[in-house]
């Protein structure tokens, strides 16, 4: 996965302001007003809050969320921000816990004190630990009944509130009982006993409780009102569960409670619920049995060895038994992976309590798990290791690891070998698929596997080593043949997703754990192999199947010296973690790489500097890691150049199922191939040829690959300075030479050579992966060509390359279509002019066949290498432009008009040709502003009309008039509403400021889209409306734009272009003033049926009028008549509300103007007979603020006319208005 930058550095940068901010913020989160003058901490004053802002306490979360990235950041700052929280949470739940649930009208996002701080609480909990946060809280034992009052209180309101009543701030949410339920067991911790702590409250009796057994009076209250809340709730599923075992364990384990009994009254109940015996109540619920078993591991684990021995088989049969199929919680626990997690380890813990206890007393049969328990367990620890979830998969793989601390070595090994066994029991031996290279040698093929198996498989080998139970001297070589395996592992489900990143996740620990874990004499000690026979081998011994080994990638001479066993090693770890495509093994490799390296640096070829290459930050970015960082490891030394090349040129490269990453492997070969001098770049072209020799039909992925590596190798050397060197080019221009046959398909021939393989399977499949690469190939050795570096190719081979370039050009995908347009400009340049006129002349009549469409026939591709070939084709460059210039019309579809337009761009733009008629198309693309179903389509004209006028004003090619008229367009796109189109339009004016003759560039430059919404933004535009050398031609473009910004933009658009022109109106004079008035009411004139513009233009007046600018005029000879006039011209029979609305809102303002105060009313008046209720209700608004007459309150306009016509002809008679309702 990519990597959008290193987010841990950012985090600990930004970790200072998040931790200030949460303690700025927490006093006043939590407590009321603090005086200033107070001298006692915020912590210290002022009563807690009884109510917060569930916003509030989002915003708080939000600071702490970053930290589970980096936890150990809070760790300093933990007891200033938790104290607060505990402290107050206290304060309410002793003082106020009874205002918690109150009866009322629901009052959304306002929650109670305590419910805020649990859910706080869990955060800190959930990005730090439980164990952690859990010692901070308070542990003084006068607080458990309180808490324990308050929680029984709450949960018993939120059982009765579904039947009685509705309480006013919500339920009480799982948060609070997890925290509540995690802080009682935390007080349990208490050195006296419960008898002494308990005020002899009966407490709340909950419903639905697990607990089947009536608890003896000798038990103190509190234990029981303990056992009642920890029972109920063991059966919810929510997190409050496993806080609820935390708590029934704490209490389970005590001293005084075992005394008298409840800990063998819990057991007995735990043991007969999961049995399900016939007189024992089985859980009913999954959630209920998963809360029994979390108690029994809980137990177990914290019981002390005296109280865990006799119990030992009597817990191993009930757990047995409740796995059979006899036992009615079987499905249960089959079902849920919690529930299997959960009995795996209750069974570690079990078995190891079993080895001890043998081990200590054998004699003693009483004490033991039973004759073949400990078999039993390991089997099934063993079948765990493929289960389907993850959790139990890692559950079964750390507990196979304890349980191995404690077995014999012989045990140990055996183990081991069923692990190796079970790993490889679905794979077979093949020919590598580098047999034409190598012949003999082999390579394991996995397609068969479970990925599943081989992650519990792979991990439990790694646990294995982590703990040191891996005998050196029979295991740990097969070991590290398998973790060297599960390093390359990769399988791809049938959606084509990644389905190995667990088991190479796992490799990379268990290489860790390894470098950790055993000496560099114990791991030089031991080879990397393991004993299988097969056929067709000679040796029953099969080293690391490295696909092709260090020096037959390339066809070098090997090395003499075999390499140490940890070389080996760090050159596959070097590969996970510069070419795996998943972040977490990339960083995973890198720390193993790290570990290995410290811990045994004589073993490791320039160790120190490798690990300063391969930074465990710097690999973040995939792309980063795969050119840079694994180029910069290649320098090094020649092996780990040997191996990046295999690495690239495997699963993670070249045969990778990401398109990117095989782009990006295709970039690093060709920088690898160059990086190490002459001699390694003919050795890599031939390995390419061979690769795709072997390459089969199907796996159109690895040869789109190995071709795009071969187009970046070739190009590299054609423009590079090795091509100079003599004896490399005597070597290497045969084999590129060679490449043009790829192109050659021979149809008389019986056999298939591998060039035609590839060039009869592009025609078959038409595959768009294949096209690219094809084209970029075609494009490098044209290039070549051209440069005079390979001689010409055959007419047969160019006529291949041109059909191969038709047949890209039908293809839709913009990677095709960019490699397409690049290969029509080098390849046209090695044709004869003849042959050139024909291409031409064959592409424009593509383009005026009408049933071509917009996109069919493969309009769009011949429209963008029309424009690529421009240049290069002087005799046709004149009916290029008549058909580009054609394609801009609105008959065509949208993406070729754009296609067209970046095809005049860069073709006729760039070579300084313009006509009078593509001057006007130009302007009219400015214009565009098509709709339909997806929106504002014609916003892609206008921005890549915007690219075109750029380089037309840059290069000169209009007149100082027409450049200034085409550049006062661009203005008015630089302020409309679309921000991509204002930050494309700002970039286009920026470069060209000096056609205004304003100086060579703006005062403020802009570099951000951002920057673009601002109000200095439009104030730096606006200026030009007064300055004497634009105002003229600037004032009505850029009035037209800003109208949709100021009138129809979203609320920040609005805001910042709305008070710039504010500003703007204060530094003008009123003539300036009254100029502007009058383009408004020109463009509401211009536009009455275009409501893009009439309908923002009108919002915009009247907010203007609103803010007392356009008052200023209102004694000045300002034609308040026309703008009157146009206005009612405007919205006269419309339907649409919106412009009727901005009219009255108008006509509201214009009733302060004396020379058309009686006209405005009249209008107005008759508005309030209006058909549409929303428009009489907004008149008589309007009227009433103006006239101040009573008769229009109370008034209910949505009523029929008939019933509103006596109210409207008394207004009009009291104002003095000739009736207008019949």
């Amino acid at each position: 996965m990519e990597a959008t930058g290193d987010e841990d550095l950012k985090l600990q940068r930004a970790s200072a302001d998040l931790i200030a901010e949460l303690q700025r913020s927490l006093p006043y989160f939590l407590r009321k007003s603090i005086p200033t003058h107070s001298r006692h901490s915020p912590t210290a004053r002022g009563r807690v809050r009884s109510l917060i802002r569930e916003t509030k306490t989002h915003q708080l979360i939000k600071l702490l969320e970053p930290f589970q990235e980096w936890p150990q950041l809070l760790d300093p700052h933990l007891s200033g921000l938790l104290q607060p929280l505990i402290s107050a949470f206290l304060e309410y739940a002793s003082n106020y816990a009874a205002f918690y649930h109150q009866e009322g009208k629901p009052s959304p996002g306002i929650i109670p004190l305590p419910r805020a701080i649990s859910k706080i609480l869990y955060v800190f909990c959930k990005v730090r630990g439980t164990k952690v946060i859990s010692q901070f809280m308070n542990n003084e034992p006068r607080y458990m009944e309180p808490m324990l009052d308050a929680l029984e209180s709450w949960v018993g309101n939120m059982s009765s509130s579904k039947k009685k009543y509705t309480p006013k701030h919500g339920l009480m949410v799982w948060e609070e009982s997890f925290i509540m339920l995690l802080w009682l067991s935390h007080l349990l911790l208490a050195p006296f006993d419960l008898s002494s702590m308990s005020s002899g409250k009966a407490g709340t009796q909950l419903p639905d409780s697990l607990l089947s057994v009536d608890l003896p009076t000798t038990i103190p209250p509190i234990a029981k009102r303990l056992v009642r809340m920890s029972a109920y709730h063991l059966s919810l599923p929510s997190k409050a569960r496993e806080a609820a075992g935390k708590l029934l364990v704490r209490l389970a384990v005590r001293t005084d409670m075992r005394r008298i009994g409840l800990q063998e009254i819990l057991i007995s109940w735990a043991l007969s619920s999961v049995r399900a015996e016939p007189n024992a109540a089985a859980p009913t619920a999954i959630y209920g049995f998963i809360g029994i078993l979390s108690f029994l591991a809980g137990f177990i684990v914290s019981a002390e060895d005296k109280v865990l021995k006799p119990l030992l088989s009597q817990i191993y049969n009930s757990v047995q038994h409740a796995k059979s199929d006899q036992s009615p919680s079987s499905a249960v626990g089959i079902s849920s992976a919690s529930a299997r997690k959960l009995v795996i380890k209750i069974e570690r813990t079990l078995a190891v309590a079993g080895i001890k206890t043998e081990s200590n007393a054998p004699d003693d049969s009483s004490l033991s798990l039973g004759k073949g328990a400990l078999e039993d367990i390991i089997d099934h620890l063993l079948t765990a290791l493929e289960d389907k979830d993850t959790s139990v998969r890692l559950a079964a793989s750390k507990a196979l690891s304890v349980i191995a601390v404690e077995l014999e070595p012989d045990l140990v090994e055996q183990i081991i070998d069923i692990i190796d066994e079970k790993l490889y029991e679905d794979t077979r031996w093949e020919e590598s698929q580098t047999r034409a290279v190598v012949p003999g040698k082999y390579e394991l093929n996995l397609a068969a596997v479970s990925a599943l198996r081989w992650h519990g498989l792979i991990l439990a080998l790694s646990q294995l080593i982590f703990r040191g139970s891996m005998p050196p001297e029979s295991g740990l070589g097969k070991a590290m043949f398998s973790l060297t395996i599960a390093l390359r592992f990769e399988q791809r489900s049938s959606l084509g997703n990644s389905v190995g990143t667990s088991v190479r996740d796992a490799a990379c620990f268990g290489l860790w754990a390894l470098a950790r874990r055993y000496s560099t004499a114990e791991i030089r000690g031991c080879k990397p192999v393991r004993n299988d026979n097969h056929e067709g081998t000679t040796a029953s011994t099969n080293q690391i199947p490295a696909q092709e080994s260090t020096a037959e990638a390339t066809g070098s001479e090997p090395t003499k010296n075999a390499e140490s066993t940890l070389q080996l090693l760090a050159n596959e770890l070097v590969l996970a973690a510069t070419l795996d495509a998943a972040g977490n093994i990339r960083r995973g490799a890198s720390a193993a790489l790290q570990e290995m390296i410290g811990r045994h640096p004589e073993e490791i070829k320039y160790g120190i500097d490798l690990v300063q290459v391969v930074d465990y930050h710097g690999i973040a970015l995939r792309s980063r890691a795969m050119t840079e960082i694994a180029i910069s490891v290649s320098k090094i030394e020649p092996t780990y150049w040997h191996s990046t090349l295999r690495g690239l040129l495997d699963w993670r490269g070249v045969r990778s199922g990401d398109v990117e990453c095989r782009r990006d492997a295709a970039h690093a070969i060709g920088l690898l191939a160059h990086s190490r001098g002459p001699e390694m770049v003919a050795s890599t072209i031939s390995t390419l040829q061979r690769r795709l020799h072997t390459c089969e039909i199907s796996k159109v992925e690895e040869r789109h690959g190995l071709l795009l590596a071969t187009s970046e190798v070739v190009s590299r050397w054609s423009g590079g300075s090795l091509s100079k060197t003599p004896h490399l080019s005597a070597a290497t221009d045969g084999g590129i030479t060679e490449l043009w046959h790829i192109f050659y398909n021979d149809g008389g021939s019986k056999t298939r050579s591998s060039e035609d393989m590839v060039a009869t399977d592009t025609k078959h499949f038409r595959s768009a992966l294949t096209c690219e690469a094809i084209c970029s190939l075609v494009a490098t050795l044209a290039n070549s060509v051209i440069h005079e570096k390979v001689p010409d190719p055959s007419p047969t081979e160019l006529h291949g390359c041109l059909e191969a370039l038709e047949m890209s050009l039908r293809q839709s995908d913009e990677n095709v279509l960019a490699a397409s347009t690049r290969t029509a400009r080098a390849l046209v340049r090695i044709l004869d002019r003849d042959t050139q006129e024909s291409l031409v002349s064959r592409w424009t009549r593509v383009l005026s066949d009408p049933r071509s469409g917009s996109t069919g026939g493969g309009a769009i591709g011949v429209t963008a290498a029309l424009g690529a070939v421009f240049q290069h084709v002087q005799n046709s460059q004149n009916l290029i432009i008549n058909t580009l210039t054609s394609l801009l019309s609105n008959e065509h579809g949208i993406p070729l008009r754009c296609t067209a337009l970046r095809s005049l761009t860069s073709g006729v733009f760039e070579s300084n040709v313009i006509s009078e008629t593509l001057s006007r198309a130009l302007c009219a693309c400015l214009n565009d502003y098509t709709i339909d179903r997806r929106g504002d389509v014609g916003s892609l004209i206008r921005l890549d009309a915007i690219d075109a006028t750029a380089v037309v004003l840059k290069k000169g090619l209009l007149s100082m008039i027409e450049g200034q008229d085409i550049a006062a367009r661009i203005c008015g796109l630089a302020v409309e509403k679309l921000d991509k189109v204002r930050f494309r339009a700002w970039g286009c004016l920026q470069a060209n400021w000096g056609v205004f003759g304003l100086g060579a560039k703006p005062q403020t430059t802009i570099s951000d889209i951002s920057q673009t919404s601002t109000k200095e933004y439009f104030l730096q535009l606006l200026s030009l409306c007064s300055h004497h050398l634009t105002q003229a031609r600037i004032r009505k473009p850029l009035l037209e734009g800003y109208v949709t910004s100021a009138g129809a933009g979203s609320e920040s658009l609005l805001g910042a272009s709305r008070a710039a022109f504010v500003l703007y109106a204060e530094t003008i004079d009123l003539a300036t003033l009254a100029m502007l008035g009058t383009y408004l009411t020109d463009l509401i004139r211009e536009n009455i049926s275009n409501d893009r513009i009439a309908v923002p233009t009108l919002d915009f007046v009247a907010f203007l009028f609103e803010a007392d600018v356009l008052q200023r005029l209102r004694d000045q000879d300002f034609a308040w008549k026309r703008l009157f006039t146009e206005v009612r011209k405007a919205h006269f029979k419309s339907g649409n509300v919106q412009k009727i609305e901005a009219a009255v809102k108008i006509y509201a303002s214009m009733m302060a103007v004396p020379r058309v105060r009686r006209e405005v009313q009249e209008k107005l008046c008759s508005m309030l007979a209006h058909p549409y209720p929303k428009i009489r209700n907004a008149a008589a608004d309007a009227l009433l603020i103006v006239t101040e007459d009573e008769g229009l309150m109370g008034v209910k306009w949505s009523k029929p006319l008939a019933e509103l016509k006596i109210v409207v002809r008394s207004f009009q008679a009291r104002v003095g208005v000739q009736p207008t309702v019949g």
